[in-house]
């Protein structure tokens, strides 16, 4: 019978883990799919490949066309030309390939847009030697649009782990308060099972009736208790269902479920800090968004300084008409030409070259100081971390001695060799170092949830797609 009834112990024991580490699991998966946080994250990352994309548009093709057509006066020419533009990223250059037709006789001032009768098909390129060659206003814009993108991924990625953060310590703070409340409803049972005791006593003259009274206080301070314990679990679930929700998003409330807290207990030493905090510095959220931050810093850099530069142009042009007209539209036509513009003063990209220059400097001063934080944020968590794993163990020595305590006055009581003021006492220091284990527990997932959401625990990854 004590064998089954082990075993019945140990199952359910191995139930309550389940479902704990199950819900658990139900609620970071959850809280990554349906958070409100992580989807307002997720439309500014689409917004910001929205502005990349209306960048890139700053190298569309585009079709032209004219026409001019005369309704009267002496001359009775008309011409049109139809185009197509298609910019190009390298050298700032741009294709035009087209084709142009004129009809009837045009004035002196018009004859660029003579042609013989078939028209005139025509290729014109323009390309940038000096200035604009290698970064141009809209290739920064796209550049930088580019790495924005990147910083809105990089904040949607910070934004999921303190939401997987923040749920797993919003579950551990509801089963915190579970089993304080279990605690101090099992103090108010405990009266109440004495007062029964302490009323037969008093009637066979072991105790004076004070004593009923007496315990009849302790009876309604372990009832406020439990009503404030209840109140507080309350709360928790409340502020858990923000992150606990449905299939639609709509938050759930728990109700009734078995109280259990299970941990995942580390040993933090100093190797593994340093390999995280390396793992951190090219993989965490915040350092990206430094790094692309300086990127775009040094694309505005780049570009400015191309703003001191001559300008240098050069355009090729080849053009052939086709069918009858006048003999000097008859050759094949090639045309080179430079666009020449030199700077003279140069205040205004100066100025904004070292302006630029400067933001650079202290942004590398905030991404100095924010590895310094980093770092010892880190080690007060290790350090934090390693404490209370051992101060755990503290509190599971002083549970067992608190409890032998107990259990010891509580056979002196009912023997009638003890008083029920020291019971009460022995009863108390044993819910106090339940109550404290429970708090040290929480501390505990408070504290390595924050390290995990750091350094980006695999604990952590695996919820995220």
């Amino acid at each position: 019978m004590k064998k089954r009834s082990r075993l019945i112990l140990i199952l359910s024991l191995f139930y309550t883990h389940q479902l704990y580490a199950s819900n658990l699991d139900e609620v970071l998966k959850s809280s990554i799919n349906h958070f409100p946080d992580i989807k307002k994250s997720l439309l500014e990352f689409k917004i910001a490949k929205q502005k990349e994309r209306e960048s890139l548009g700053s190298f569309d093709a585009k079709l032209m066309g004219t026409t001019n057509q005369r309704v009267d006066g002496y001359y009775d020419g008309d011409s049109s030309k139809i185009s197509l533009v298609k910019p190009i990223q390298a050298l700032n250059s741009d294709i035009e390939v087209g084709y142009r037709r004129s009809e009837n006789s045009l004035p002196v001032y018009e004859l660029q847009d003579e042609t013989l009768s078939a028209g005139e098909y025509f290729i014109k390129a323009n390309f940038s030697l000096i200035r604009d060659n290698f970064i141009d206003a809209d290739r920064l814009k796209l550049r930088n649009s580019v790495l924005e993108k990147k910083i809105k991924k990089a904040e949607l990625l910070a934004k999921k782990f303190e939401t997987l953060k923040k749920a797993e310590i919003a579950y551990s703070d509801y089963q915190t308060k579970n089993l304080s409340k279990d605690i101090f409803k099992s103090l108010l049972g405990l009266s109440e099972k004495q007062q029964t005791a302490i009323e037969s006593r008093s009637k066979r003259g072991d105790l004076a009736k004070i004593y009923i009274t007496e315990n009849q206080q302790y009876l309604a301070k372990r009832k406020r208790d439990l009503i404030l314990a209840q109140q507080v679990l309350q709360d928790s679930i409340l502020y858990l269902s923000l992150y606990y929700r449905d299939q639609n998003g709509k938050p759930i409330i728990l109700e009734k479920e078995a109280a259990h807290l299970d941990l995942d207990i580390v040993d933090i030493t100093d190797k593994k800090l340093n390999e995280d905090l390396e793992l951190a510095k090219a993989n965490n959220p915040s350092f990206l968004i430094y790094k692309y931050a300086l990127s775009q810093l040094e694309n505005s850099i780049d570009f400015q300084k191309n703003q001191r530069n001559p300008v240098l142009d050069l355009q090729l042009s080849s053009a052939r008409d086709d069918g009858q007209g006048t003999d000097t539209l008859f050759e094949e036509e090639n045309k080179i030409g430079l666009n020449l513009e030199i700077p003279i003063e140069r205040n205004k990209v100066d100025s904004r070259v070292v302006g630029s220059i400067l933001k650079r400097k202290k942004l590398l001063i905030e991404l100095g100081f924010f590895e310094d934080k980093f770092f010892n944020y880190l080690k007060q968590l290790q350090i934090k971390i390693n404490a209370l794993k051992k101060a755990m163990e503290i509190n599971q020595n002083e549970i067992a001695f608190a409890e032998k305590l107990e259990k010891a006055e509580r056979t002196k009581f009912f023997n009638g060799d003890s008083d029920f003021i020291l019971l009460n006492l022995r009863e108390q220091n044993t819910a106090d170092a339940k109550l404290k284990l429970i708090e040290t527990k929480l501390k505990y997932v408070q504290a390595y949830a924050k390290y995990k959401e750091l350094t980006l625990s695999e604990n952590y990854r695996k919820y995220i797609k």
